[in-house]
């Protein structure tokens, strides 16, 4: 069973994790991972927790769950065996790091309930960045910024080179904010000025910065040391990194997905780089297709059914929609949003020859929607989920034919299910329409496999 494991923290010393796994329409589950051993201990607890639910491990045998709801915030611990209300009720929103929770003051979290550390300086919110034991950084939206809380008087200071915006990031970073100074400050100076690529600060020791570096479908893994400007980009294997990492010694641990690994940590120490669980063999890879990046999954070069994928989160990551599809036969070129186009569409289809189909979710299914209208005979079916298509159907729809499959959630609180609605109306030939009753902006994965497997279907044929 493939399991797929989000909302990844570590502890300070990077010996434990902890995160919320499910496989294949389950629910969402914690677990703790504990690396103290030559091999890692998964131990999974007794919860259900959302997406929105946050997690902090303490051991490798318990963590925090901090949940919150309509302005109401709990607070509980969890093992193996139960999970125990520490405090729960009305006020602002919780934010769970490490064992401090962040609302209208910090406080601790103990057995027995919150214990008040500090107030708050004012403009401040959380979550907070443990910078040091009893220091804290904390980003004020509106006014200069950050600044650094000493939870062991509530006495505050503004970090160096602070400006109304800038944000406090794991490892002691600062983001300049938009409309400012470009990128990154490190007390007061910048730095990582030459590293290309998306930049997100996962954590530090102290003395080192791990970054995630995403350039194109792909993450890389960067260590810098801010006191000597040194940075380190070790090999690892192509994937996505999750958005929080620790050292243990001289090892860095970090999340890691990829088609073949879709909920596994990786471990990057010297001459040694592990995975796990290891990755499994699946036939996907980023590769250029008319001068565009692409993930692609399958071998679309041996004249099979090809579907070409838009929209959605274009990463080289684990989907289940796509893996999906290739277990059903088709090979999947999904390429590069930001680089395709109605023209890009033509190169690409014709690379692959033949009559592909059209696969498109979001803004992707109207491009898709577009596509399809615009060169009926190129194309061989389109199936699209949740399409971004304008109030003004009127030149798009007359060209629109089968086979056309429409799928939106009843309840899409980011593109309103009318617009499905009405493009049916509007289409004047039979459409395949489902919408989803209850479910919301990812009708597949609420709906479980059984959509997954009618959508495949109806591309396959």
């Amino acid at each position: 069973m493939t399991t797929v494991r989000v909302s990844w923290r570590f502890s300070a010393d990077g010996r434990y994790a902890a995160c919320l796994a499910a496989g294949a329409g389950d629910t969402l589950r914690p677990e703790v991972w504990d690396f103290t051993g030559p091999d890692p201990l998964v131990r999974p607890l007794a919860s259900a927790c959302d997406a929105a639910t946050q997690i902090s491990p303490l051991d490798g045998e318990r963590a925090l769950l901090c949940r919150n709801d309509d302005g109401r915030h709990r607070i509980s611990l969890v093992t193996q065996s139960a999970e125990t209300t520490i405090t729960a009720g009305r006020g602002p929103y919780m934010h769970l790091t490490d064992d401090l929770v962040t609302g209208d003051a910090v406080h601790r979290v103990t057995t027995r309930g919150l214990e008040r550390l500090a107030g708050l300086p004012p403009g401040a919110s959380g979550p907070g960045v443990v910078l040091a034991p009893r220091l804290i950084g904390l980003t004020r939206p509106e006014a200069p910024g950050p600044v650094v809380l000493d939870l062991s008087d509530g006495s505050w200071e503004l970090m160096p080179g602070a400006v109304t915006g800038a944000r406090v990031l794991p490892g002691g970073l600062v983001g300049m904010p938009p409309g400012g100074p470009p990128g990154f400050r490190w007390r007061g100076r910048p730095v990582l000025d030459g590293l290309s690529g998306r930049v997100t600060a996962l954590g530090g020791d102290g003395a080192r910065i791990l970054l995630r570096v995403d350039r194109g479908a792909r993450s890389r893994l960067v260590v810098f040391t801010p006191s000597t400007g040194e940075v380190a980009e070790p090999a690892i294997p192509d994937g996505v990194l999750g958005s929080a990492a620790a050292f243990d010694g001289g090892a860095v641990r970090v999340p890691f997905c990829s088609p073949g690994a879709p909920g596994s940590v990786l471990s990057v120490g010297p001459g040694r780089v592990r995975l796990d669980p290891p990755d499994r063999p699946v036939n996907a890879r980023v590769e250029t297709l008319s001068g565009i990046e692409a993930v692609t999954y399958g071998t679309w070069q041996d004249g099979g059914r090809v579907v070409v994928a838009l929209g959605g989160e274009w990463r080289f990551a684990h989907d289940p929609v796509f893996a999906a599809m290739a277990a059903a036969g088709i090979a999947v070129v999904a390429p590069d949003p930001a680089d395709t186009d109605l023209d890009g569409l033509r190169r690409i289809a014709r690379a692959i020859g033949g009559r592909p189909a059209l696969y498109g979710v979001g803004q992707g299914g109207h491009l898709a929607l577009l596509a399809y209208a615009a060169e009926p005979a190129r194309w061989a079916r389109c199936a699209v989920v949740a399409p971004d298509v304008a109030s003004d159907l009127s030149q798009l729809v007359p060209r629109l034919r089968p086979p056309l499959m429409v799928i939106h959630g009843s309840d899409d609180p980011v593109i309103p299910v009318a617009r499905s609605r009405r493009l049916r109306e509007l289409v004047p030939a039979p459409v395949d329409y489902l919408e989803v009753p209850g479910a919301g902006h990812t009708p597949l994965a609420e709906a479980g496999p059984a959509l997954t497997r009618r959508l495949t279907g109806f591309l396959a044929a």
